[in-house]
């Protein structure tokens, strides 16, 4: 956990350049964001606050690698497919998909899904 990197994509999310505006946002003084950059500990609450509040991944405010997941063969197939449907036939894809996933493999036009 490099604390230089947290602070800098802590920075990012919040939109703010100086430790001031950085400890603002936790309530605490600018020297305890000046001590965070020499090598004290970030308190796991502060981060854990501070990835709730903006909305972003933990694993990623602490280590900067996202836990996207990755698509499968099949997922990557579909996606491919879809985009080279016109808006009509995206729709009724997603309808049928929706249909699908609800128990219920009717195709849009009325017939079976095979």
């Amino acid at each position: 956990m490099n604390n230089l990197d947290i602070i800098d994509r802590m920075k990012t999310l919040a939109n703010v350049r100086e430790d001031q505006e950085l400890a603002k946002i936790f309530g605490i003084g600018k020297t305890a964001v000046a001590n965070w950059k020499r090598g004290t500990a970030i308190s796991l609450a502060y981060v854990a606050d501070f990835a709730e509040k903006y909305n972003c991944d933990l694993n990623w405010l602490i280590t900067g690698e996202s836990k996207e997941k990755k698509l499968d063969t099949s997922e990557r197939m579909l996606l491919t497919a879809f985009a080279d449907l016109d808006d009509s036939q995206k729709m009724q894809a997603v309808l049928f998909l929706g249909n699908l996933a609800s128990g219920n493999p009717t195709a849009p036009n009325g017939g079976v899904a095979m």
